[in-house]
């Protein structure tokens, strides 16, 4: 009896898509990383050189990784594969990068539900010391690794689901809900009253935005605003490559990234006028720590318990961080999911429950390596969660969008690119200037910008972990062990692609395959072909040579 293929839809509308994607995009980094760097680069300064490189390399090369997986109608790794011989490494790099940042997310999704409920059941936890007690929390308390596993388990449910009724049904509800009440923390935190000793709201707006001191900005201001618009979209990350094979050949794509971008930017500078006008109201002396986790879990609970309604406005706050990280989660988990699905022939629930559970464990190993006697450091120094996000911000997703760029640009053909575009229900994508502007963009203009955010990156944790008391072994042991793991995984992806390919692993998956078969088993085979609508054609490439 042959197996019986269930289709697995994909999204159901335009508005849909949109939301999964700025979901994705829409994460920590909005609300502890992008108002920092605002305020310590130029202001206004800042901002003006961040919408440009938003336009010029951020929307770009999410226009890039959404077309690779429209155009290739694939799992991640397919994408890659598909569209260009010896590709198949970035794709499987494309899967481990939201692997590990899925397994230290979810410990901070779990952190931030967990003050969620002190504002609840223990309003006043922050009142003998906000850093005490988040100190406690990480490292001696098995409560944190417990919260990152419902945290995950809770995403797990909503991708196991599917597209339709899962990730875009979820993101319907959690995106607009994340706007409703950024809007009216921002409208709270301007209408603060001024504690005494404090210089008030309007303090805060000034030193956020108020200036345009391009000498403030410098060069290392450029390079940060060209590295938050890249990180800040969930590119290099495989989401939006894995979401494009679910869209179809109607929907816009330069239209819905630009969509995306906005809703992204948009709620970053939002999150500036929570975070800075509640610090100037209450204790203007907290703005050098305002940045990181310290800004989320030290910072603001101080502020909180020192302003009025701040328990209702901390409940507010930390349940908004919770769902920025949860809309990020699923995105992540997804990309998984979908690799898993296709790989090993599995069906969509238990290739989401066994994978989301691995990660959940391994969230909870993550979450244990703060704890200085737990023997998780690395070396003795360095937390697992620091070290996979180095690994994955700083080397390895630029290796990808890299790679994405150098597929789509060079590897593709550029009228399946176009044809693409023509397919759209909006004129302005079919202009002829809108696509060679993007093409170009994508094959010379954004490769170079990819490679500087690469190698700045790079330096720059070379100089943040080098200092004069410092000797060479200090050093090594701080960022060296994360050039050393990066070294690893990429050799790793570059092994394993061998590995998929060779012909023992070809039988072992036809072998599968056919035993599901003669067992009558009903999981569906992922085919995105047929997952979208009926109208999607699929589209040749270089390495497949076949016309529409």
């Amino acid at each position: 009896m042959d197996s019986v293929k269930i289709k697995e839809k994909g999204f159901a509308s335009k508005i849909g898509f949109i939301f999964a994607a700025a979901g994705s995009a829409i994460g920590l980094g909005n609300i502890w990383r992008f108002p920092w760097q605002v305020s310590k680069y130029g202001g206004g300064a800042f901002v003006l050189v961040y919408l440009l490189m938003v336009l010029f390399l951020g929307a770009t090369v999410m226009i890039a990784e959404i077309a690779l997986g429209r155009v290739t109608r694939g799992s991640v790794v397919d994408a890659y594969e598909r569209g260009g011989k010896g590709m198949k490494w970035i794709g499987l790099l494309a899967v481990a990068v939201p692997f590990f940042i899925t397994a230290y997310y979810t410990v901070i999704g779990g952190w931030s539900t967990k003050y969620t409920l002190n504002y609840i059941f223990e309003a006043n936890f922050a009142a003998a010391g906000a850093g005490d007690y988040f100190g406690n929390f990480i490292t001696s308390s098995y409560f944190a690794p417990i919260m990152s596993l419902v945290f995950m388990v809770i995403t797990i449910y909503i991708v196991a689901k599917g597209v339709d009724k899962g990730i875009e049904k979820a993101s319907k509800f959690l995106l607009p809900t994340l706007f409703i009440m950024l809007l009216f923390l921002a409208i709270y935190a301007l209408a603060l009253p001024t504690k005494p000793g404090a210089q008030g709201a309007g303090a805060g707006v000034k030193y956020y935005i108020g200036s345009f001191d391009f000498k403030a900005l410098g060069w290392n201001g450029v390079v940060a605003a060209m590295s938050q618009s890249f990180f800040s979209l969930s590119l290099g990350m495989g989401i939006m490559v894995a979401y494009g094979s679910y869209t179809g050949k109607k929907m816009d794509l330069g239209k819905s990234a630009l969509t995306v971008v906005g809703l992204d930017t948009f709620f970053a500078l939002v999150s500036g006028l929570i975070i800075f006008p509640t610090i100037f109201a209450i204790d203007p002396t907290l703005v050098s720590d305002a940045s990181g986790p310290g800004l989320i879990f030290i910072v603001l609970p101080t502020l909180f318990a020192q302003m009025p309604g701040g328990q209702f406005f901390g409940f507010l706050f930390f349940l908004l961080v919770a769902f920025a990280a949860l809309t990020s989660l699923i995105s992540l988990l997804e990309v998984v999911s979908q690799y898993t699905i296709k790989r090993l022939n599995w069906n969509r629930k238990k290739a989401t429950w066994v994978f989301g559970l691995i990660l959940g464990i391994l969230s909870m190993f993550i979450s244990l390596s703060f704890s200085p006697v737990s023997g998780f450091m690395l070396a003795g120094k360095v937390d697992l969660l620091t070290y996979f996000d180095e690994i994955t911000n700083q080397i390895l997703m630029p290796i990808v969008a890299f790679g994405s760029v150098l597929t789509v640009g060079w590897l593709i053909k550029k009228s399946d690119l176009y044809q693409m575009f023509e397919s759209s229900q909006t004129n302005i994508s079919k202009k002829k200037w809108v696509q060679e502007t993007w093409y170009y963009l994508t094959k010379f203009i954004a490769p170079i910008l990819i490679a500087i955010v690469l190698i700045m990156g790079i330096y720059g944790s070379f100089q943040a972990n080098t200092n004069p008391s410092s000797d060479f072994y200090e050093f090594s042991i701080t960022y060296g062990v994360v050039l050393i793991g990066a070294l690893i995984f990429v050799v790793v992806a570059a092994l394993g692609n061998i590995y998929l390919d060779s012909k023992k692993m070809q039988d072992i998956l036809a072998k599968a395959k056919a035993a599901k078969g003669k067992e009558g088993d009903e999981d569906y085979q992922y085919d995105p072909l047929e997952d979208v609508d009926d109208e999607v054609e699929e589209v040749s490439t270089d390495a497949e040579n076949e016309d529409n």
